[in-house]
């Protein structure tokens, strides 16, 4: 990363690390842009030049969490699905507990789209890689793809446990990433089901 590009990648933390503290102070609603860019000494334009609108921090915000969370995932192949059920459960649990600005992210952000945004910032797809190049899950489907379908898995079952009791939010979202790691085992080329008789028959092509 070029000098130009780290120093607006500070700013732009900055700006979301002062939100996230005026709104634990505020509440996200009660504090205006005016209000997030005096502290720091930046005009509006430049924070717009940073975030549309404000509330383009609290996609900004989910964004970093889920980057956060599947971040160095693919150190240990061998160990990946212990070490995402891990980061899943710990990620249900924020979200049950989310206050501030967080609370608001999860309750009015665009989760999806956050959660798309972050796998180009993790090594979640690498992971994914590695584990299929061991012949532990099936060719079919990229692992980009896998690793999007994880990402908008975890994300859905972390919205719906908002409020719910820690332990009871953090199994909620490892069993939506169970799914779909379960799903995409490799398969056997053709599964027999027994007919009414008892006997084996194929499925219908």
């Amino acid at each position: 990363m070029q000098l130009r590009e780290r120093k607006k990648a500070r700013q732009r933390a900055a700006i979301l690390a002062a939100a996230v503290e005026l709104s634990e102070e505020r509440g996200f609603a009660a504090f205006r842009v005016r209000d997030l860019i005096e502290p720091l000494e930046i005009s509006e334009a430049t924070f717009f030049n940073y975030y549309p609108n404000k509330a383009r921090l609290l996609d900004a915000w989910l964004e970093t969490q889920f980057a956060n969370t599947f971040a160095g995932v693919s150190s240990n192949p061998r160990a990946l699905r212990a070490v995402l059920r891990e980061r899943a459960r710990d990620l249900g649990m924020q979200a049950a507990a989310a206050t501030g600005l967080g609370a608001a992210a999860w309750d009015e952000g665009r989760v999806a789209a956050a959660a798309l945004a972050a796998v180009e910032q993790c090594d979640l797809v690498a992971a994914l890689a590695a584990v299929r190049a061991d012949g532990d899950l099936r060719a079919d489907v990229p692992p980009s793809e896998l690793a999007e379908l994880v990402m908008c898995a975890v994300a859905s079952a972390a919205v719906s446990v908002r409020g719910a009791a820690a332990g009871a939010a953090g199994s909620r979202v490892v069993r939506a990433l169970d799914v779909v790691l379960d799903g995409a085992r490799k398969r056997h080329e053709r599964v027999r089901l027994r007919g009414r008789s008892g006997t084996a028959s194929s499925p219908p092509a």
